[in-house]
């Protein structure tokens, strides 16, 4: 170190106040070293308005401006909120680079939010940040990185609560130290609620692959409206027939005896919309209308046989010795009207019934005019009755012959219908069953040779099935027959004391179904316990071959024990990261002593654990783990580690010790602390673990204070070869004395120029008007001496006449140097 022989310090410092709560003050020092080298610097403090502060310092050298800085703070408080700000310049020539700095700091507080705004400018260089804070949100980043292998985790949620309630989520999993995991998963959803309307979105992302649905929902003095939309690139929902994009909207409009409702739903250019209005007309008797449309621009549907445009309108009168009903049915250009009137008078009835088309596909079907008038009358056990009409084709006119049959029968809780429709080779046939007894059961049969239903995609044979039991178990049974197509479902439902099962089967036989993803058989069991202290649950999935088994048993009797097991072998799970077989087990025994065990297994990965804690006089505690498992060992884990440690306390002594051990290489953690008679703290650390190489195999650390007739104060501190020690005392009672010693025995501290010895002493004396001040210094050879004396004189004027008060503080700074 150099220091100069000779130096004169010299200053002044002022202050001014105008108001309580004002003032400005400053300090102006100049400093001559060996009589050929000035330097000077100037300060200054000014408080204005309510809290705000202004500060500057220049600093000269032989006549050169060597540093300039100006700082200026701002704190100002509104109604509902708190602006501080802070602008801080810096122009200085004793470094090459920054030569130009500019700060500036901004924050608003305000009672749900925070927002900082900072900028640095670094001669053209520039820097900008902004951070928004709000109640209502919270945000979390974990990001690790191991080997330039990075792994993140971001969570955020937000919730606004009033009027409007909004709920937003987003939690995002990144990493790229593993090819078995995806690189980037992302989860976000949105939901807004009210009185009036409810929106939502949620969107998921696995690296290239994204899926995201939407849903918006109005209702309004009984006007409402939903619409969603959703958006994916999955090969495999694409492949079910799932399109790439969608839109759904439906709507509701309800006022005095009118009832809308719309759907709408477009993929890309094809769009399909149908339309349902109903009328409830104010006559004498009322008038019910009902009208349905159907439009697309679909070609695979029309292929199907669905025309592009339906419409329908049916109306119903309902009068006291009268009901008239009709419908009228428009197939694109073509139409279908339907009229039935129903007159009674006493025992006698009349029935009209009017048809008139002009459909192509029906002509050779259906007549395209049917006037058909019936009569009859009951009396006793006597039924007569006559019908005439007229039926025309066509292409020709001539008498047909059509065959009605039909029979109805009720009794308690069953239904049977029958009915039997024939024109010359054509037929339809309708059977239902229908019971809600003890055993609910439903069948109905349908059987027609239409070719205009066959070209709907009507098949010739259908039937439903659907019945239901009841007694120990809970039984389901549902069959579907339409064509060559069969699907079947049944499933049962146990419920115990303690115990509730399920089996649910499922089988498809339909090649159309099959090709869109529906699995050919498929089998879901399982069963859950739960008493007092123990809950299982187990299920099995078998899928066209394919099976998937996951069982869960966890007790709290003795000790607390979790186990778990998951087995599949579906090639998609696996594909997404989930090995064939897993496993997990954890236990845990609470008494004098806790032992905790964990073994987890992921296909070909195994991770045990073991742990024990006890605690007595002192806190004992052990963890062993072994771990086999490729992933780990890429991201540096151990195959097998020990750690071991205590921690004891008595009155004014506490001890900390714990031992690391793995794979033959050690860790040792000593900590020692006592309050009396002295305060002292000492720690060791050594190690020779390859992972640590950075960090000195020897550490030590030692602080010791205490007081005896004054304070003696020392530190050591030991890294390797490195040793640093500092001694030294104090003394209050006589002009506060005091002595220092600092040994520097680090050849590497030393190398950066430090001293390898510094030993100090000196005094302070200090009255209300004088300060005299001694300080000896030896650094190695070098002796350094300086002497500070302060003197103060105070200048007042009355403040009522508008002069300030203001005081000066002249002092003078003296020392010398020499060197052996």
């Amino acid at each position: 170190l150099e220091f100069p022989q000779a130096m004169g310090l010299s200053g002044e410092l002022f202050s001014r106040q105008t108001k309580l709560e004002h003032f400005d003050c400053g300090a102006s020092v100049k400093v001559i070293i060996n009589k050929n080298m000035s330097s000077q610097a100037q300060a200054a403090l000014k408080s204005y308005g309510e809290n705000n502060v202004n500060g500057s310092l220049h600093l000269h050298s032989n006549g050169k401006e060597m540093l300039m800085l100006e700082v200026d703070m701002n704190n100002e408080k509104r109604r509902n909120a708190r602006i501080v700000e802070l602008r801080a310049f810096l122009h200085q020539t004793v470094l090459t680079n920054p030569e130009s700095v500019q700060f500036q700091l901004m924050g608003k507080i305000f009672p749900s939010r925070l927002l900082l705004s900072s900028d640095l400018k670094l001669n053209e260089n520039r820097l900008h940040m902004d951070f928004l804070g709000a109640r209502e949100q919270k945000v979390g980043n974990i990001n690790v990185m191991v080997n330039k292998r990075l792994y993140g985790l971001h969570v955020r949620n937000r919730n606004v609560f009033g009027n409007t309630t909004v709920h937003n989520i987003t939690v995002a999993v990144v990493q790229n130290g593993s090819q078995a995991i995806p690189g980037e998963a992302r989860l976000k959803g949105h939901l807004e609620l009210s009185k009036e309307k409810k929106a939502g979105l949620v969107s998921f992302q696995v690296d290239e692959k994204a899926l995201s649905v939407d849903f918006f929902n109005i209702m309004d003095n009984g006007h409402g409206r939903v619409s969603g939309t959703f958006t994916h690139n999955v090969d495999f929902l694409k492949n079910a027939g799932l399109p790439l994009d969608g839109i759904l909207s439906a709507t509701r409009e309800h006022g005095t005896g009118n009832d809308t409702i719309a759907i709408a739903l477009q993929s890309g250019s094809e769009r399909i919309v149908a339309v349902f209005e109903g009328h409830r007309l104010a006559t004498e008797p009322p008038t019910f209308q009902l009208s349905v449309s159907l439009k697309h621009n679909i070609s695979k549907i029309k292929n199907h046989g669905i025309p592009f445009v339906l419409e329908a309108a049916g109306y119903y009168e309902n009068f006291s010795k009268k009901i008239a009903a009709g419908i009228t049915t428009t197939v694109e250009t073509e139409q279908l009207k339907i009229a039935i009137e129903k007159k009674t008078t006493g025992t006698a009835m009349e029935v009209s019934l009017l048809l008139h088309h002009d459909v192509g596909g029906l002509m050779d079907i259906v007549p395209h005019v049917l006037e058909v008038a019936c009569s009859g009358e009951s009396a006793n056990k006597q039924l007569s009755g006559l019908c005439n009409g007229a039926i025309a084709f066509h292409h020709f006119e001539t008498p047909a012959r059509v065959s009605l049959n039909g029979s109805i029968f009720t009794s308690n809780f069953t239904v049977i219908f029958f009915g039997h429709v024939s024109f010359h080779d054509i037929f339809a046939c309708l059977q239902l069953y229908a019971t809600s007894n003890t055993h609910p059961h439903l069948e109905i049969d349908f059987q027609h040779s239409l070719p205009l239903l066959h070209s709907l995609g009507i098949a010739r044979e259908n039937q439903l099935k659907v019945s239901a039991m009841r007694s120990d178990k809970y039984k389901g049974i549902l069959g579907i027959v339409l064509g060559p197509c069969t699907l079947e479902a049944d499933g049962e439902v146990s419920l115990a004391s303690n115990e509730t099962g399920w089996v649910l089967a499922f089988r498809n036989k339909c090649i159309t179904l099959e090709r869109m993803g529906l699995p050919h058989a498929a089998v879901l069991g399982g069963s859950f316990q739960q008493n007092i202290c123990n809950v299982g649950l187990l299920m099995n999935l078998q899928c066209d071959g394919r099976a998937m088994d996951v069982q869960i048993d966890t007790s709290c009797q003795h000790e607390y024990t979790l186990q778990g097991m998951l087995r599949h072998s579906f090639p998609w799970l696996s594909q997404l990261g989930l090995p064939f077989e897993n496993s997990v087990l954890f236990s845990a025994a609470t008494d004098s002593t806790t032992e905790v065990i964990l073994l987890l297994q992921a296909g070909r990965c195994r991770l045990r654990a073991r742990g024990d804690l006890c605690v007595q006089n002192k806190a004992d505690w052990t963890l062993e783990t072994e771990a086999e498992c490729q992933l780990l060992q890429d991201l540096s884990f151990p195959t097998q580690s020990r750690l071991t440690g205590s921690i004891q306390k008595e009155k004014c002594q506490a001890e900390l010790l714990s031992v690391l051990e793995t794979e033959g290489k050690t860790a040792h953690l000593e900590v020692r602390a006592e309050c009396k008679p002295k305060m002292a703290l000492e720690i060791q650390f050594r190690h020779n673990l390859p992972q640590l190489k950075e960090i000195p195999r020897e550490n030590e650390l030692s602080i010791s204070a205490r007081k005896h007739l004054k304070y003696l104060l020392g530190v050591g501190m030991k890294l390797g070869a490195c040793e640093l020690q500092m001694n030294g005392d104090f003394d209050p009672e006589k002009n506060l004395q005091w002595k220092m010693l600092i040994e520097n025995k680090c050849q590497t501290i030393q190398d950066l120029g430090a001293p390898m010895k510094i030993d100090g002493s000196g005094y302070l004396l200090m009255d209300k008007m004088n300060l005299d001040s001694q300080t000896l210094v030896t650094v190695d050879e070098s002796k350094f001496r300086g002497l500070f004396i302060l003197k103060v004189t105070d200048v007042s004027t009355l403040q009522n006449v508008g002069v300030c008060e203001q005081s000066t503080n002249v002092f003078q700074i003296t020392y010398d140097i020499w060197n052996k």
